[in-house]
């Protein structure tokens, strides 16, 4: 598995009626299989980088990684499609909250 090195900024608009506007920057990452004999890919200007320990979530004991248990998900549904929402709410349970 393969994630961006760092992460890209999205600004939203998102109407909340009486209220008004509300703004905010969320960032994200952008996962992909990993090729083989590859440690990064660059694609469309974005450098995608191999798996590090330092990515390994804590809450879960440290034995399994966010991107394992999404990679894993993935393995076992190959033959679907994701939103990225889709993954995080099915993944919910193993801490993945898609942030």
């Amino acid at each position: 598995m393969l994630r961006t090195a760092e992460p890209i900024y999205e600004h939203v608009r998102v109407f909340k009626g009486r209220a008004g506007i509300t703004q905010t920057t969320r960032p994200y990452h952008l996962y992909l299989l990993k090729p083989e004999g590859r440690d990064s890919v660059v694609i469309d200007g974005l450098r995608s980088v191999s798996y590090a320990p330092k990515y390994l979530d804590a809450r879960g004991g440290g034995k399994i990684s966010k991107a394992r248990r999404i990679l894993n998900y993935i393995q076992e549904h190959k033959d679907k499609a994701f939103f990225s929402t889709e993954i995080a709410e099915a993944l919910k349970d193993e801490a993945i909250n898609g942030c």
